[in-house]
């Protein structure tokens, strides 16, 4: 079969494979904001009970994936159900902004400040749309402002690494999960942040080198080190982190001597590869991802990190 051919089956296979897992979401609620003159569109889960100020999560899809795939596929929307906060998914743009979505040929991504895409998407402001979401949401909901979180995975990951820097005014802490830091400018404030990757991930490599993106091109990758390396710089943490091996198959590597009383983690996982670990089984194929684990929960993980975060003003 020639190559081209075969790249295209394989495509078609993970964009059916993509579509049963990222599906409309396990009764999460759809709503769309207005933002730059744009609709712009979010999953929401909410708790059983919203009296009292709560927590709330903003959740990242990947590249070619959606919001309420996010919640239900990495299981934020269980997590805050039970745990008690809200968890809100947006949607990013896709590729061609005026053409309707597609994952083979019109994916969304975020715009991270990387530059990468068409003109039209690089004038998406993904970060304003964070900071009007999580306005928006404190005004219709009791939202605890010293709890606001982001997490999410590959492009979401560069996205919450950028909304960190931009928007460390308002955020408590972040958890990027396999992706790139394209953006350098300091925070506004030492910054809690807790990173994963799996140490068989072909497309946040845990040594760096060049990558070759699903959708075409190959880009080159410092080290995934190299992002909880600058976060330990930005939030001046003193001395060289501390090497942990909380569970097997788990390595942690933790500066917690920082400033603000903030702490940077960067966890490795052995065997995963390009995927949630611990989420709804495998996204994407294995040749294209690497290999899936559900060795850790991480979005147990990350909820136990954050909260125990808080906003000091």
């Amino acid at each position: 079969m020639p190559r081209r051919l075969a790249l295209r089956c394989l495509l078609s296979f993970a964009l059916v494979t993509f579509a049963l897992a990222h599906g409309a979401g396990r009764g999460a609620a759809a709503d769309t904001l207005t933002v730059g003159g744009m609709a712009r569109s979010y999953a929401l889960a909410l708790p059983e009970q919203l009296s009292a100020p709560v927590p709330l999560v903003l959740v990242l899809h990947g590249a070619g994936g959606n919001g309420a795939g996010a919640l239900a596929h990495y299981r934020w929307d269980e997590k805050a159900r039970a745990a008690g906060f809200i968890a809100a998914a947006p949607d990013a743009m896709p590729a061609f902004p005026e053409l309707r979505t597609n994952f083979l040929t019109n994916p969304r991504y975020w715009n991270d400040g990387s530059s990468r895409g068409p003109q039209a998407h690089g004038r998406i402001d993904d970060t304003a749309f964070l900071a009007a979401l999580i306005e928006a949401l404190a005004a219709r909901y009791p939202v605890d402002r010293s709890r606001i979180y982001v997490t999410g995975f590959s492009s979401g990951a560069s996205m919450t690494h950028r909304a960190g820097l931009l928007l460390a005014d308002r955020l408590a802490a972040i958890a990027p999960v396999a992706g790139k830091a394209w953006s350098r400018s300091r925070p506004a404030r030492p910054l809690p942040v807790l990173f994963l990757v799996g140490d068989q991930d072909p497309l946040t490599p845990l040594g760096g080198g060049p990558v070759k993106s699903p959708w075409g091109g190959v880009q080159d990758y410092p080290p995934a080190r190299a992002l909880p390396e600058a976060w330990a710089g930005f939030d001046a943490c003193d001395g060289a982190p501390t090497r942990e091996s909380p569970q097997a198959g788990v390595a942690l590597e933790a500066w917690r001597h920082c400033a603000g009383g903030a702490e940077v983690l960067f966890y490795t996982v052995r065997g995963l590869g390009h995927e949630w670990a611990g989420g709804r089984g495998r996204a994407l194929p294995a040749a294209m991802t690497g290999p899936y684990t559900d060795a850790i929960d991480t979005t147990a993980l990350i909820w136990d990190f954050f909260k125990r975060q808080r906003l000091q003003r």
